[in-house]
């Protein structure tokens, strides 16, 4: 009866152990990817205005910031001066927008 019961003891062992080693991997679709940024430099003249993306303010030109693929809202605005809007596609190289902005 002894030799019954650790050969089903064994046989318990040996299962959960085959059971726990293996692990579980996440389908390859649901890995992380990396987002790829690149360089989009925001200038205007004349300087020192306020540079808006998507209705958020980043800073002040000229400035570099870093986006990802996609299309952006742009506006730059400096007192005394009109705002300048413009929809801005970037893609997968550096870019550079300069506003020109004029007189109100």
């Amino acid at each position: 009866m002894t030799k019954k019961i650790t050969l089903a003891a064994l046989a318990l062992v040996s299962i959960l152990s085959i059971g726990c080693s293996t692990t579980i991997q996440p389908p390859p679709n649901a890995q992380s990817k990396k987002v790829h940024k690149v360089s989009v430099v925001v200038a205007s003249e004349p300087g020192d205005a306020e540079i808006y993306l998507d209705g958020r303010l980043v800073g002040t030109t000229t400035m570099e910031v870093r986006l990802s693929a996609g299309t952006y809202k742009v506006e730059v605005r400096r007192s005394g001066f009109k705002p300048w809007l413009r929809d801005l596609a970037v893609a997968d190289y550096p870019t550079r927008v300069t506003a020109l902005l004029e007189r109100e």
